[in-house]
């Protein structure tokens, strides 16, 4: 993931930040081979860059865990 958002010249902060304010795009989507829910949140970063990202929780080893996939 850290080498796709430089690619696309983004940060954790420029993720979280749509996480927060964006604007969820349809209902959630079942990943049957990983076993969560995903779903994707489009908004506009502080620098006012377009951004839709999908994510999803997941529990690993007791622990919760956000995935977070640029599209």
């Amino acid at each position: 993931v850290w080498k796709g958002f430089r690619e696309l010249q983004i940060d954790l902060n420029d993720a979280l930040f749509v996480l927060r304010h964006g604007t969820i795009c349809g209902g959630p989507e079942f990943d049957a081979m990983f076993g969560q829910w995903r779903f994707t949140v489009q908004g506009t970063t502080v620098e006012e860059r377009e951004l839709r990202i999908g994510f999803a929780f997941a529990e690993i080893d007791g622990l919760l865990v956000l995935n977070i996939l640029t599209e």
